[in-house]
């Protein structure tokens, strides 16, 4: 079934175009609305309505969202997913360490996406796998997963206004006589072909805020927020 966005028109948006409500107030991207509108998914009053329609006050605004679908790329494959929480627009798993996020060069399969295209055609579901936030293989801890565009794009501009703070947990050598602190450097990459990082003036700004939780004189764990 097909996610619905139901809204009631107020005074305040009597006479605005239908794509002029889902930009600003739904915030509905035109590409996801571009969908929308050549799947049938606008609706006012229960009719299906253009993206130029003028809303009145009262009017009962109905988007279907696209079904979503994961790459044909991605085989299902049966696995392990520790799913910490789910509803019908997101879900949170908790990702073990050794486990890559989705297939590439070198792991083919047995990654978070295989395993999830096999939990969504066990339990008959037509969602996407949008990635809100990735770890890397070796990392574990908890992953969001935007089952439709809507929510990635919703869960997107949380990250971008600072509203999705994420935090991370890691051991490291060495003793930090600062118990709090900020690392700011350029990270590029070595070359073209490699996913390693280095810290190098051409690069991009990164920033890393640090808070020393345990420590002895070889090694310490840090709080790590970006």
């Amino acid at each position: 079934m097909r996610r619905e966005l139901r809204a009631v028109i107020a005074p305040a948006y009597d006479g605005m175009e239908v794509k002029a409500y889902a930009r600003t107030v739904m915030k509905i991207s035109s590409t996801l609305l571009n969908k929308m509108k050549y799947s049938e998914g606008i609706l006012v009053n229960n009719k299906q309505v253009f993206a130029t329609e003028r809303l009145s006050a009262g009017d009962q605004l109905l988007f279907l969202l696209p079904e979503g679908n994961l790459s044909e790329n991605v085989l299902p494959k049966k696995g392990e997913l520790d799913i910490y929480y789910e509803d019908q627009d997101l879900m949170i798993l908790n990702k073990k360490s050794g486990i890559a996020v989705h297939p590439n060069k070198g792991h083919e399969s047995g990654t978070v996406a295989n395993y999830l295209a096999e939990y969504y055609q066990q339990n008959g579901m037509a969602a996407s796998c949008h990635l809100v936030n990735r770890l890397d293989t070796g990392t574990s801890g908890l992953m969001v997963i935007a089952k439709h565009a809507y929510a990635q794009e919703r869960l997107a501009a949380q990250m971008e206004a600072g509203i999705f703070v994420r935090n991370y947990f890691a051991m490291v050598h060495g003793y930090f006589a600062e118990k709090e602190g900020r690392i700011e450097a350029s990270i590029a990459r070595p070359d073209a072909a490699t996913i390693k990082r280095i810290v190098d003036s051409c690069g991009k700004y990164a920033a890393t805020n640090y808070m020393v939780l345990k420590s002895t004189k070889r090694a310490s764990l840090l709080r790590l927020w970006l």
